[in-house]
């Protein structure tokens, strides 16, 4: 895979966790963690964007 394909799934995928996922992204800074229910959360909000976002 290209670097510029790895570097804007990446700046959408923050942007869509931004956008969709506000207490998650608030918690993971805040906490410096990831708690096994918000790495749950990560996981679905990465299948959702996978699968809705083109990248």
């Amino acid at each position: 895979m290209p670097i510029n394909s790895v570097l804007a799934f990446e700046a959408g995928l923050h942007a869509f966790v931004k956008s969709q996922h506000k207490s998650l992204e608030e918690a993971i800074e805040s906490s410096k963690d990831l708690s096994a229910d918000n790495e749950k959360i990560l996981v679905a909000a990465i299948e959702k964007f996978k699968s809705t976002a083109a990248y």
